[in-house]
């Protein structure tokens, strides 16, 4: 993880000089190297999660404390990460380049609210396969598969949030006047 800093912080670097230089030229060209920037921010945020696990204190002896102080450091990342992203446009190119970031240490299932956005602002920017792709991901198989929607609707392990983004994908598609039958069953 040592050589992995440093790879972040000469990027630090090098984009700290680019913004220095084109700081004059305009919003458009000095959002994009501010992406760059937060995207650094949140590999550091990888490095340094990683770093804690591998480093586990001796009080952590059993694997189920290990497993809880995962989860604790999962839990704080995704709010840190969550807020971040409030801060960005909703540009598909940046949220994806961001997400794929976070999955290095959460799974579009466990990152849910921030997947869940991603999917709406593609959705939005008439990216319908990504749109769907995504759900797909979050529901774990693709309910257009199923000739009856109660059938994967019914599924406990699904969040009632990616049921209702399913949904609304649905409905915005071509598919809409069967899907709105069943909807409205």
């Amino acid at each position: 993880y040592i050589a992995a800093q440093e790879l972040i912080d000469q990027s630090r670097e090098t984009l700290d000089q680019e913004i220095t230089v084109i700081v004059k030229e305009g919003y458009h060209r000095l959002y994009n190297k501010m992406v760059d920037m937060h995207m650094l921010c949140e590999l550091e945020d990888v490095v340094a999660f990683k770093n804690c696990l591998s480093n586990r204190p001796r009080e952590y002896k059993t694997e189920s404390d290990n497993l809880k102080r995962e989860k604790e450091e999962k839990s704080k990342l995704r709010e840190i990460w969550w807020q971040r992203l409030q801060g960005c446009q909703t540009r598909v190119q940046d949220w994806s380049r961001i997400l794929e970031v976070h999955k290095l240490v959460l799974s579009p299932r466990e990152d849910e609210r921030a997947w869940l956005k991603f999917s709406s602002i593609a959705q939005k920017n008439g990216r319908l396969d990504l749109a769907k792709r995504i759900m797909v991901t979050l529901i774990g198989s693709d309910p257009s598969q199923y000739d009856d929607p109660r059938e994967w609707l019914m599924s406990p392990s699904l969040s009632p949030h990616v049921v209702y983004q399913y949904l609304k994908y649905q409905w915005s598609t071509a598919r809409v006047e069967p899907m709105k039958r069943h909807a409205l069953v």
